[in-house]
């Protein structure tokens, strides 16, 4: 789909349907990511965390950090490397 139609798309959607697209994405991202997999996310002031998913929940993901801590992390913040 061209950004223009996207565009189109989202301008004309309701509240309710933009929560719904927003629902459908979380789960599509939720659902590339299992247990095991090695993955890195930005955590601000303390810098680029890489780790290995531990467990995975509705709403986030438990990744354990290569220096030992556990972090829930919410799927979007997450990249796979």
């Amino acid at each position: 789909m061209a950004r223009e139609d996207f565009l189109k798309v989202v301008r004309g959607a309701s509240t309710q349907e933009l929560n719904e697209y927003r629902q459908i994405l979380g789960r599509m991202i939720s659902a590339s990511f299992v247990i095991g997999d090695k993955v890195k996310f930005d955590a601000g002031r303390r810098g680029v965390i890489a780790g290995v998913i531990t467990g995975i929940n509705q709403k986030s993901m438990k990744v354990k950090a290569d220096y030992g801590m556990t972090w829930r992390v919410a799927p979007s913040l997450l990249q796979k490397g």
